[in-house]
């Protein structure tokens, strides 16, 4: 989740930030996803999301290591979450259907790792997990 403010108060404005966030985007680095809603949901949070498409990329500006990403699960979960968003925009890049690509996330932190929705209004949720059992649990949020 991207919070522009605090994202650049360290080091710059956050009008900055966002002109640094669409220039890698631009360079095909970063991707946004824009939060899903429509408007019956109002306890939706508003906040786009970010993603590395370079997962190894993103692995070394983490300084992350493969023993440290065994052990920490939520950690390797980012990283798996921003490859897969990576490479579901590659594929709907081959298709000749136009997909938007978005995330779902309630104050509640129900959330959906990805939604994809066609010209029709047709909608696929896709949790991505860093686990070797799931729950019923983990699907709540769909």
């Amino acid at each position: 989740m991207v919070n522009y403010s605090s994202f650049g108060a360290a080091l710059l404005s956050s009008i900055t930030a966002q002109k640094y966030v669409a220039i890698l985007e631009r360079l095909f680095l970063i991707r946004t996803l824009v939060p899903w809603s429509n408007n019956r949901l109002s306890r939706l949070v508003k906040t786009p999301k970010l993603h590395f498409l370079d997962s190894g990329l993103l692995a070394i500006l983490r300084e992350d290591e493969a023993d440290m990403l065994r052990d920490d699960k939520t950690r390797f979960g980012a990283l798996l979450e921003s490859f897969v968003v990576s490479e579901l925009l590659k594929l709907a890049s081959w298709s000749d259907r136009r997909f938007s690509f978005s995330h779902y996330r309630t104050r509640d932190r129900d959330e959906v790792d990805v939604i994809i929705e066609d010209r029709r209004g047709r909608i696929v949720g896709i949790e991505i997990k860093a686990s070797a059992t799931v729950r019923s649990d983990d699907f709540r949020a769909m």
